[in-house]
């Protein structure tokens, strides 16, 4: 069963603690780091609720309507990777 960590006008996540897999999806356009200061809290968050090795969907289709992000919030999403790097997650199939 999957667990709502946050979910918000440029993002949703959620955790299935069972099947060891966060899932994600990017909406919209992120313009600044403050329009999403609570990314890596919630990513933080996200990788607490799961053991280490576990696996991530990240949903960024055209229909999401996500854009790609200034430079500064490229920064944050990639601190966020780095978070997810120290936990060594595995990739999920793309869906």
């Amino acid at each position: 069963m999957r667990e709502v960590i946050a979910k918000n006008e440029y993002y949703e996540i959620e955790v299935d603690r069972e099947k060891n897999r966060s899932y994600s999806k990017y909406k919209g356009y992120w313009k600044s780091v403050d329009a999403v200061s609570e990314y890596l809290n919630d990513i933080q968050r996200m990788i607490g609720k799961l053991k280490p090795n576990f696996t991530t969907l990240l949903d960024i289709r055209d229909e999401t309507g996500f854009k790609v992000p200034p430079p500064e919030v490229i920064n944050l999403m990639v601190e966020a990777q780095k978070n997810f790097k120290r936990q060594d997650f595995q990739r999920a199939p793309a869906w």
